[in-house]
This record gives structure tokens, sequence and C-alpha cells, in this order.
């Protein structure tokens, strides 16, 4: 049972949810979305950190990673409508989101989404180095720049790590795929709804240029549930200078509800 599962997950591997570390009796699956340009590297070691009870998936999206020959979608509503399709068919009932900087718009997205679709939302949203969605107001068109100015806007907006930046063979290849991020921030709608019924955690760094406790705050207005702001030491890629706090501060919150789910996870990880 265990190679045909991971012979199976290995195949979904390819497409939008990727599982580099299989845990086929979890009873909970976190689902993970990275930042613009990023990938599901971000989150390789994030299933060692977590208890034994939880698994953890990260969203590929067409043009990233192993799907790099697939052409990126530029569309928000039509890439929350694709998520919605594939978390319906290939994640079964418990899961989590966790989103940082367009993944937590994308996370919040989907919850709405399936929320409105009378589909099973997620047991807990976390959302991480992106202020509140009514909060952002115009926003600069950087994917419309040419290649040196957009890379030098990429470097003002501290949106992508400084190690891809200066490596111009990465960069030739990850342009197409930064800016088809970017051109999702940048057409991204907030329209007003009901607030979701989830907990919602709010992840910040306290050197984030992007970010400020309002704006963390203003998540608040999106949840009926418990809600709460965490900052750690950091700039905007604290989820990665950061990740064993965050990923510790992850597992307690999902803890919290695990009895009321009953999904036994109060065995750590390793």
């Amino acid at each position: 049972m265990i190679n045909q599962a991971k012979t199976h997950r290995s195949t979904e591997a390819a497409g939008w949810i990727v599982c580099q570390q299989p845990r086929p009796t979890a009873s909970l699956r976190l689902i993970c979305f990275p930042h613009a340009g990023g990938s599901p590297w971000l989150f390789r070691n994030w299933t060692q950190r977590m208890p034994t009870g939880i698994e953890v998936n990260a969203i590929q999206l067409p043009g990233h990673g192993s799907r790099l020959r697939e052409t990126p979608i530029n569309d928000f509503p039509e890439l929350i409508e694709r998520l919605g399709e594939e978390l319906q068919t290939k994640i079964a009932r418990p899961f989590a989101l966790f989103g940082h900087s367009l993944g937590a718009l994308m996370a919040f997205e989907l919850a709405r989404h399936l929320r409105d679709g009378g589909r099973p939302g997620p047991t807990h949203l976390f959302v991480s180095g992106q202020n509140a969605p009514q909060l952002l107001g115009e926003r600069e068109a950087f994917s419309e720049r040419d290649d040196s100015k957009l890379i030098d806007g990429l470097k003002e907006l501290n949106c992508t790590p400084e190690q891809l930046l200066e490596n111009q063979e990465l960069m030739d290849l990850m342009l197409p795929v930064i800016r088809a991020d970017l051109a999702l921030y940048e057409n991204y709608q907030y329209r007003p709804a009901e607030p979701l019924e989830c907990p919602l955690t709010v992840l910040g760094g306290l050197d984030d240029p992007r970010t400020d406790f309002h704006g963390l705050e203003g998540w608040k207005e999106h949840t009926r549930n418990r809600f709460q702001t965490r900052q750690f030491p950091g700039d905007h890629f604290f989820v990665g200078t950061q990740e064993p706090l965050v990923t510790q501060t992850i597992a307690q919150d999902l803890e919290r509800e695990a009895k009321h789910y009953q999904l036994g996870l109060s065995k750590p990880g390793k």
C-alpha cells in the first residue's frame, strides 16, 4: 500500500499539487501557496517539522517548477476556478490553507470560492507576508517593464530572493513566470463578501517593508472565528529564515482545532 501511495502521489507532483514527503495515513493536509515566482521547493522541509498527522502539499502553478513548459495563468478568477477543481478532485477533507505574499491572496480567494460554491472549506486559513486585500489599493504595473527595469522593480518590491536576482541564467528562465505572477497580483480585484467561518492566522515579518501592523490586522474582518496575528524577526522572506518558528506556530494552531475535527495530531514530527 505504501509503494502504491508513493507512486500515485509522485504522479501528482507533475501537476498542480505537489507532495514531496507523502504521509498516506495523515488525517489533515496543509496546502501551501508560494510567493510570486516561487515553487513547492519552499516547503520541502515542512512535513518533517509537522505532527505526524499532517501531510504538507504545495501548489505548483503552470509555468513553475516541473510545469515550466506550460503557459502561466495571469487571470486571477480563472486561476482560482482551476484551483478549486483540483482541490475538489485530489484532496480529501479536512485540509488547511497557507499562503505567502501573492500566495496569501490565492489561499484567501480559494477559501471564499469554495464557500461560495457550497463546498467544504479549510479548517484553518494562514496568510503570510501580505496586508489585507481590501487595503491593497492601486498597484504599479511592474510586469510591463522591460527585463532590466523589471529586475530593478523586483529589488524595490523585495518579493524575490536576492540569490535568484543575482543569477542571470536563472532570471532569463524565470522572468516570464515572474511577469505572469506579478500580473496576477497587479490585476487582483478585491470584492467585499461575507467573512469566512474558519480561524484565520496572519504571519508577518517585523522588518518586512511590504506589510505593516495596520495592514496585517486588517485581515480580522475576514473571519467570524478566532483571529490572531503573529510577527517574526526578518524581512519579507521570514518564512524561510524563521522556518522552525513559522512551522511550529502553524502546527500549534492546527492542533488547537484537532479535537474538534478529531484529527489526532498530537504526536510531534521529528
